[in-house]
């Protein structure tokens, strides 16, 4: 259970290989635990030590992925950082943000064993996807910007939304 506040380890989630208990995000390594502010933003509202990891169930259909949150680019010493997402190894963003804010959506594939478009025959999707979301660069609030923070921190996660795209048949 600690695994959903962000404290514990992603072991618990495993029940067996290739299923997963929880079926929704489940939030791993590399994450503060939330804040009394995050909880009026979003409940997945967080801030990340550097390299997050983020577990979720294979999708049954595609998904979009939408993502926001901000960071102080001010306190990098080129005025930017690297923004980086891999899904199970698979990269897709290597972005550089030199804006306070960022936001990013993404359509995430089927990931089902489709032998045929035209075929019934389809595998179910099992296990579950690792999400890594990483900043090149961290940084302490209470050395660049006055703040009464001395953690380790690269960005701040405002939200995460997964939603599937069910086919209308």
């Amino acid at each position: 259970t600690d695994e959903l506040n962000g404290s514990g380890s992603a072991t618990w989630h495993t029940v067996a290989p290739g299923y997963a208990l929880h079926r929704t995000i489940a939030f791993s390594s590399g994450w503060h635990n939330r804040e009394s502010g995050d909880q009026a933003i979003s409940q997945y509202s967080r801030w990340c030590k550097g390299v997050g990891i983020v577990n979720f169930p294979r999708p049954l259909f595609p998904q979009i992925l939408k993502l926001d949150g901000y960071s102080q680019p001010e306190c990098f010493p080129e005025k930017t950082w690297m923004f980086n997402l891999k899904m199970n190894g698979q990269e897709l963003i290597n972005d550089p943000v030199s804006q306070r804010d960022f936001s990013y959506t993404l359509m995430l594939p089927d990931i089902r064993d489709n032998r045929s478009l035209l075929s019934s025959e389809k595998a179910w999707p099992v296990g579950e996807v690792q999400m890594v979301l990483a900043s090149d660069q961290v940084y302490k609030p209470i050395d660049c910007s006055g703040e009464k923070d001395s953690r380790v921190v690269a960005y701040h996660l405002n939200n995460l939304e997964l939603t599937e795209l069910i086919p209308v048949a």
